[in-house]
């Protein structure tokens, strides 16, 4: 094979086949969660690993990899184990070198595999090229910053509790059973999302009001993550909870065979179910919707196709069908 422009040092190099999210992700669903993981578009058929491209050079991924592999062990798996509750959690320059990592490829794979069809306004679309450059720029030691293109980590858990006037009968479920990532925006603002577990990352290419963001922001170079206060703007917590609707939709798509299959290996597997994450986000998921928990009306999908217009409601129920999912 002859060898291709790496994405990332620009060397014409033999190029690896890159995971867009980190391997480590969906190394946790499969871990933490009962049953099988699927595929949106192919609901019906089990898979073993989510999106990939060709990306990177063996030395670029294995620089990745050291960052990586850091945040794992220092953030992630403390946060997926419940350390945040016992005590804040503290990262170093690797963390921020990390998420970058990581909205980059997010943003590079959906500007070659979609071309960005949610971001409508031509001066955002510019400044998405500008952010890409300038995160890569970051990821080379070129530049000290990936300013002003900041990286904003929300820690979610299982909702229990809430004032909200209105909230998806499938969070929960979004919460701990979702491999997720987009690029998302409107006329004046857009975001680079992955949702890693339940931590979401939100990668900043446009926002005229940062001042809305309040905890989440990502440091440079050290800092710590806690049980604290946290504020988004109103459109991101729309965004997340119209994305929960939106799995109702793959729910609905598993043939009857595959809910046999589904339910012979969950009661195989009954144990590992009473004590997961899932189990619980089902239990609350109930005690907040009743069995709106386990149907898929018109209305909830009605309520997306009215914040965001059907043509981009239609379009993020694409992206997210080639995420995995557990079930």
């Amino acid at each position: 094979m002859s060898p291709q422009k790496c994405s990332l040092c620009l060397q014409h190099r033999e190029l690896r086949n890159s995971h867009i999210l980190p391997k480590f992700v969906v190394s946790w669903l499969k871990k933490n969660t009962p049953g099988r993981i699927r595929k949106g578009d192919s609901p019906n058929l089990r898979i073993q690993d989510s999106d990939k491209m060709p990306l990177l050079c063996n030395t670029c991924e294995e620089t990745l990899s050291k960052w990586e592999t850091a945040f794992t062990e220092k953030v992630f798996n403390p946060v997926h184990a419940g350390k945040l509750a016992q005590g804040q959690i503290s990262y170093g320059p690797w963390a921020m070198k990390c998420l970058v990592s990581i909205s980059w490829r997010v943003l590079l794979f959906h500007s070659l595999s979609q071309g960005l069809p949610n971001l409508c306004d031509q001066h955002v679309i510019e400044e998405s090229k500008r952010a890409l450059e300038r995160m890569r720029l970051f990821l080379i030691d070129e530049i000290p910053s990936p300013e002003p293109y900041g990286q904003h980590l929300l820690p979610m858990e299982i909702i229990k509790d809430h004032t909200l006037s209105e909230i998806s009968p499938f969070m929960n479920r979004y919460i701990v059973s979702i491999v997720d990532h987009d690029v998302i925006g409107s006329k004046d603002s857009a975001y680079i999302y992955s949702k890693l577990g339940t931590l979401l990352l939100f990668g900043i290419i446009v926002e005229p009001s940062i001042g809305e963001w309040d905890g989440t922001r990502v440091a440079v170079d050290e800092g710590v993550l806690r049980i604290q206060k946290y504020s988004i703007p109103a459109r991101i917590w729309r965004f997340i909870d119209d994305r929960s609707n939106l799995v109702a939709q793959l729910h609905s798509q598993i043939s009857d065979t595959q809910k046999e299959k589904i339910e012979a290996s969950m009661q195989k597997d009954r144990n590992m179910l009473a004590s997961s994450k899932l189990a619980q986000a089902i239990e609350e998921d109930i005690q907040f919707c009743g069995t709106e928990a386990f149907e898929i009306k018109s209305q909830t999908m009605r309520k997306a196709n009215e914040r965001i217009g059907p043509q981009k409601a239609i379009r993020n129920y694409i992206n997210l069908l080639s995420r995995p999912f557990r079930f």
